[in-house]
Order: C-alpha cells, then structure tokens, then sequence
C-alpha cells in the first residue's frame, strides 16, 4: 500500500509511529481542552459574568492555541524548520478549528439553548479531528517522497519537512 502520489510504503513501523502521534495528539487535546475550558471559566464566571458567552468561548480558545501550538511543535509531530510559513499554516487551521468551535458553540448555546459547559466540550471533540488531519498533513506536514531512497521508504522519524 502507498501513501498517494509520495510513494511512501506503510510500514509497521510507520502505522506505529503515526499512532503515537494520534495518542500524543488526545494528550495534547485534553490539556488543551481543560486549559481552555478553564479559560473559559474565568472569563464567563469571573472577569467578565455578563459578557457574550460565545465570544467568551472563541478567547478561551486562543488562549489554550498557543500551548497547544508549542506542544505540538515540540512533541507530537516534533517539527523540524521553524519558520513563518509554518506559522501562517498554523494561524490558518487554528483560525479555522475557532470558526468551527464558534460556530458549533453558537447553535449548541444561542440557537438550541444548551448547556453552555456540554457545547464547550462536545464542539472540542469534533474540531479535535478536523485540526488533527490539517496540522498532520498541512501545518506540520512532511514530504516523504525528497527522502525516499532507492533501498524502500525511510523510517517515519527521519522524514523531514516541506518548505521550511
């Protein structure tokens, strides 16, 4: 089996490696997620009781993007080539992962009058997958095919970037 047009082969090691990333991915998540839901507590409970929940919900969410970012550049997809292409990339997904989780937030909250908490965490489970697949493959994306030897496909970890 192939990987598309890269002709990188799926080995086990790689179906190991990009399961490591997924798992390392939840962890990320889940911090993220109480670090934005206690953003989001502060904001809606304690500075700013009276303020519009949903734009509440979308600051606690740009709160949390800059550990997350630093995380994952760091740790799940141990990005090499830091540059302000790869930041833009991320700015874009981040930007489109908060319009997700404000626009989900908005009907769940505003148009269907759930609880404010439920929504906040439903919402982060279905943007989680939507900004795994663009920051795997978009932001801290790798082009296998520039280090494919004539022996078979590199190991996962030896991968390196594109455009940085």
């Amino acid at each position: 089996m192939t990987l598309g047009r890269t002709n990188a082969a799926w080995t086990w090691e790689r179906v190991w490696s990009e399961t490591w990333n997924l798992f390392k991915f939840g962890i990320v998540g889940i911090t993220s997620l109480g670090i934005n839901v206690g953003a989001y507590a502060v904001l809606s409970r304690v500075l700013w009781v009276h303020g519009p929940k949903t734009l509440e919900a979308v600051m606690a969410v740009f709160i949390s993007a800059i550990f997350n970012f630093l995380m994952h550049y760091h740790w799940t997809f141990r990005a090499r080539g830091f540059g302000v292409a790869m930041m833009f990339r991320y700015a874009a997904v981040v930007l489109i992962g908060t319009g997700l989780h404000g626009g989900f937030f908005y009907l769940g909250h505003e148009v269907f009058g759930l609880y404010d908490f439920a929504v906040l965490v439903g919402s982060a489970f279905i943007v989680a997958i939507a900004t795994y697949l663009l920051h795997r493959w978009f932001t801290f994306r790798y082009h296998y095919a520039d280090r494919m030897p004539p022996s078979g496909p590199v190991p996962h970890s030896q991968m390196t970037q594109v455009g940085e």
